[in-house]
């Protein structure tokens, strides 16, 4: 399990620092599934990450016994914010399965003004793109986790999240300019995209949580689908990044201490045969 562990971590860290420094306009907020895995009432979790151009916040807690609530908070570069809540519940099956589901509603706000100039080395001529997005929807979205606890400190996990976005209102222009080996921008070429209706995601996550004391550290990779007929253009603008790394580090109070797996080759009874 430790070479898993060191594989989840790698694939993370890598597509985290390779998917997140081009570019792309924002049509569907590709968030972090916030898997908060409480065991019982009174458990309180607090979880944040700071990527290269996002901010996220995930929160969760246990008021009553099998009853949960989660938000999230998510900030982008430009004017990119998105933002749920939900209610849930949860069940620890044994000592080392327990899973969780929750109903959650949120809003997104995109409007990207966004420029970028650029150089290819092939050419004496300089580039400029400016990105135009006005992007805003409302989604609900059905989650459900799963977790198994290999320690008292390690716990592997499964989630999957339907989301289906409504109202959602898309415009995109974009407006490439050359200088043409000048002082002056020249326009070369407009490109616009507009959608309206809605979209239909599914996400799949596999992740590794790690606690030390009231800290946590959860690493994730997860992978996105659209469901649904688009035209290739609506594809490529819509689902940009099928696949995403992500580290949170948080705070967590847990009422439930996880009891340490048997060692392997030693059954039950001849655990309980010894201390007797």
């Amino acid at each position: 399990m430790t070479k898993l562990n060191y594989l989840l971590g790698f694939i993370c860290l890598s597509v985290a620092f390779t998917s997140c420094d081009l570019y792309q306009p924002i049509a569907y907020n590709v968030t972090t599934p916030n898997v908060p895995l409480l065991e019982s009432v009174g458990d309180v979790q607090a979880m944040g990450a700071v990527g290269t151009n996002h901010l996220e916040l995930h929160g969760a807690v246990s008021p009553f016994n099998h009853v949960s609530l989660m938000g999230n908070f998510y900030a982008g570069v430009g004017r990119q914010q998105s933002s749920c809540f939900g209610i849930g519940t949860y069940y620890r099956l044994n000592r080392r399965f327990l899973f969780e589901l929750y109903a959650l509603t949120g809003k997104a706000v995109n409007n990207d003004d966004h420029v970028a100039e650029f150089s290819p080395w092939f050419s004496s001529n300089n580039y400029r793109n400016e990105h135009v997005v006005r992007n805003n929807y409302l989604y609900n979205s059905l989650q459900l986790n799963v977790g198994f606890n290999w320690n008292e400190r390690g716990t592997y996990f499964f989630s999957s999240r339907f989301t289906r976005t409504f109202k959602h209102h898309y415009d995109y222009t974009l407006h490439e300019y050359s200088d043409q080996g000048s002082s002056a921008w020249s326009l070369i070429e407009t490109t616009e995209n507009h959608f309206r209706g809605s979209l239909d995601v599914m996400d799949f996550s596999l992740g590794y949580a790690w606690r030390m004391g009231k800290l946590k550290c959860q690493y994730q990779v997860t992978a996105f689908v659209g469901i649904g007929e688009l035209t290739p253009e609506e594809s490529a603008m819509l689902y940009y990044r099928p696949l995403m790394g992500s580290v949170t580090l948080g705070w967590e109070f847990d009422n439930v201490k996880r009891r340490k797996p048997l060692k392997a080759g030693r059954s039950k009874k001849a655990t309980i045969n010894q201390g007797i």
